[in-house]
């Protein structure tokens, strides 16, 4: 209740502050494009604001009402605008995660598919190329040896992705990852992949830990304060996602004993 107050109240102002500015421009014909700079401006600081809010726990209550926010009856947040694209899909991501059956995770989650495809279809791509990120989040972060790894080029290249979401200085970690290893060795050969964000704060401890894990290695260097984890809304360690290319993220696992069904049901 308080957030969502603090949303009505930041949206108030804003649209307080942009029929301000529309007023201004139809008096001052001489200042219309400084005054359209500071409108976008405005909006652009306001945006921030609830993107920050979303991050919190992208599948609250306050996440679903800042994402249908409006202002003199148009929506503040377009789906068909690649930023704000961003955080639709972070709560959509939320509430299809928590709520897989709820009538808005499906509304969500529709509203940011049926975007994507009119993009893609204005761009006049092939026909056969899939939205790989449609149905789950991409993120591009870093391995060991300082080289880009991008989640979607593995699910893109066909591979069950298990998105691993951990921290390798906690007591868990070594028992854990023998598990993801017994897993690897078995199902590697039949497509599986593991994508492992480590989001521990002592990156040396990280490069240690990591060096000889034969999977994809990655680290947040926002640790605690990862925007990744946020908008996969991961609220323990270790948490899991099971992603492939026709179906997006399949099951969300944060008992350990569950993961090698899950992805066998896949492969």
């Amino acid at each position: 209740c308080v957030k969502m107050r603090i949303v009505a109240q930041e949206s108030a102002k804003l649209k307080k502050r942009i029929d301000e500015l529309s007023r201004a421009m139809s008096s001052n014909s001489d200042r219309v494009d400084d005054l359209r700079k500071q409108a976008i401006e405005d909006l652009a600081v306001y945006k921030k604001k609830m993107f920050d809010l979303v991050l919190e726990n992208p599948a609250s209550a306050t996440a679903y009402y800042i994402v249908f926010q409006e202002i003199n009856g148009d929506k503040i947040f377009d789906p068909y605008d690649a930023d704000d694209r961003k955080l639709i899909a972070a709560v959509a991501t939320g509430f299809d995660s928590l709520y897989p059956d709820s009538p808005r995770s499906k509304q969500l989650k529709n509203m940011t598919l049926a975007a994507i495809a009119a993009e893609r279809a204005a761009q006049k791509e092939k026909p056969e190329i899939e939205a790989s990120t449609a149905n789950f989040l991409d993120m591009e972060l870093y391995d060991l040896r300082g080289r880009k790894k991008v989640l979607s080029d593995f699910v893109d290249a066909g591979k069950v992705v298990l998105l691993s979401f951990t921290a390798y200085q906690a007591d868990y970690s070594p028992a854990y990852n023998m598990k993801l290893a017994e897993l690897y060795k078995k199902y590697k050969s039949k497509g599986l992949e593991i994508y492992q964000v480590s989001l521990d704060a002592d990156e040396q401890a990280w490069k240690v830990a990591a060096d000889n894990l034969p999977w994809i290695c990655v680290r947040d260097p926002q640790s605690v304060y990862s925007h990744n984890a946020a908008m996969y809304n991961v609220k323990t360690l270790p948490t899991c996602f099971v992603i492939d290319r026709n179906d997006g993220i399949v099951k969300r696992i944060e008992k350990v004993d569950e993961i090698e069904n899950a992805v066998q049901s896949r492969l």
